[in-house]
């Protein structure tokens, strides 16, 4: 009985291998809504549709057909279709009735892992790059004459790794060069696909690098900034992990947010650059004021410069060779996610007796093992430390050497007395500065005699900085 089942099993099986082949080409003449339809009628089942070829009118409802019908696809060529507008709820949006225009509609490729190839329908006039989201395997793309704008989501306006943009030499916008895609005056850059390995020479004639250009060309050992680019916009080098260096030129006057995140190499910037300067290697502002990026390979103890005040948000993205750090007493901000991931700090110098702000930065240490990295801070101000937002998960050490130059120590006192803070032991015309536990200077006052009183604004916990001493008091 058992054999007799399984020989029943293996015939049924066989039967449906061979009525749905498992890799079909098919070229269909369609009608608005009617692929699904048209590929049935050629006997053919649409889960068994490898190579499509759609010729007449097609919709929204066809573009969910190839996606949620035709998981297979490995190439789509659609050069001979035309798009027809469709309103319903039967489209590449979920359940309720939408209108979708005569171009390729958001999501239509969505989820496609095994897509190939994808040649566009020749009418085509817009194209939304989101349209191709999680098309992992993509590796070229054909772009018609008729096309004339590229929609760009922030959270997907580019290309899938590794696919080739085809352009066809007759349109009046775009152009691809060695696989790289640009304006057709090879003013913009666009796209280069993360197969790019080597040196990459960025055309004379570019000017501005778009959002994520580069992003994730993991094997690219070098790249030429010509000098006259004027705006890298934002993480348009993002996780070049192979770069030599980074040389920016005179020209540029905009640099966007994490650039370079996730990037090796030095950064060199031309001294005659009116914006932007480096120091041994790490990205600021023209003054130095604003720390920018350090690139990834950066290793063993970092000092800042002094003039720096404002830790840009990913400035020590994944630098995971650092072994110690020190910010100096100028630092008023530092930004999201600053020192995101790196583990092999050992040890953290803080220079502020008032620990800097995090409260509006989530994530500054995330991936720094605090446990093993121990935070050093100035003497007296450990108590301030230990209740700042994200200092206070260190190990928590005061190091005297770190003291502020030109203050001396004092043997002041402050208590609240009365609804006043009284701080004694002063000398004339000394600084007086109280703090609120966000870091928020309240209060800075000379002294006029050896005691000072003085009005909290509310009820809470304080810090009163004298010189070198911090002290806290409870209001």
């Amino acid at each position: 009985m058992k054999r007799t089942i399984l020989i029943t099993v293996c015939l049924y099986s066989a039967m449906i291998l061979q009525a749905s082949p498992s890799s079909t080409t098919i070229s269909v003449v369609s009608t608005a809504g009617g692929l699904t339809s048209a590929i049935s009628t050629a006997g053919v089942d649409p889960i068994y549709v490898i190579n499509l070829k759609v010729t007449g009118v097609i919709d929204a409802r066809d573009f969910k057909a190839m996606r949620d019908d035709m998981f297979n696809l490995r190439d789509i060529d659609l050069s001979g279709a035309s798009i027809a507008a469709y309103t319903g709820a039967d489209g590449t949006y979920p359940d309720n009735v939408y209108y979708y225009p005569n171009n390729i509609p958001s999501y239509a490729f969505n989820n496609l892992y095994y897509l190939n190839s994808l040649v566009l329908p020749n009418t085509l006039n817009d194209f939304s790059i989101q349209s191709l989201s999680n098309c992992i395997n993509l590796k070229s793309i054909s772009i018609p004459a008729s096309l004339h704008y590229m929609t760009c989501y922030e959270s997907s306006h580019r290309f899938p790794n590794g696919c080739s943009v085809i352009v066809d030499p007759a349109n009046s916008n775009y152009s691809n060069l060695e696989d790289v895609l640009f304006n057709k005056l090879k003013t913009d850059i666009y796209f280069c696909p993360t197969t790019k390995t080597g040196v990459y020479y960025i055309p004379p004639t570019v000017t501005y690098i778009y959002p994520e250009t580069f992003y994730g060309c993991s094997n690219l050992t070098a790249v030429t900034i010509p000098n006259g680019v004027d705006q890298i916009s934002y993480r348009a080098f993002y996780g070049c992990t192979s770069l030599n260096q980074v040389i920016i030129p005179s020209s540029v006057s905009y640099i966007g947010y994490s650039a370079f995140g996730n990037t090796s190499g030095d950064v060199t910037v031309d001294p005659a650059n009116f914006y932007f300067a480096s120091e041994r290697g790490v990205l600021f502002n023209k003054d130095k004021t604003y720390l920018i990026h350090c690139p990834i390979d950066k290793s063993g103890n970092y000092i800042m410069p002094t003039s720096v005040k404002h830790i840009v948000d990913s400035a020590f993205y994944n630098c995971r060779s650092l072994t110690s750090v020190t910010i100096p007493s100028s630092v008023d901000y530092i930004g999201v996610r600053a020192f995101y991931n790196c583990n092999g700090l050992k040890s953290i110098y803080s220079n502020s007796i008032i620990p800097v702000d995090l409260s509006l930065s989530d994530s500054v240490f995330v991936g720094v093992n605090k446990t093993t990295c121990t935070l050093h801070v100035p003497v007296g101000s450990k108590a301030a430390y230990e209740l700042a937002n994200q200092w206070k998960d260190f190990t928590i050490v005061e190091d005297a050497v770190m003291a502020v130059k030109n203050s001396k120590t004092t043997n002041s006192k402050a208590i609240v007395q009365n609804g006043q803070l009284k701080v004694t032991g002063l000398d004339a015309n000394e600084q007086v500065a109280v703090y609120n536990l966000q870091g928020i200077q309240l209060i800075n006052q000379a002294a006029g005699a050896d005691n000072i009183s003085l009005t909290l604004p509310a009820h809470g916990v304080y810090v009163v900085c004298v010189g070198k001493q911090s002290m806290k008091v409870v209001y």
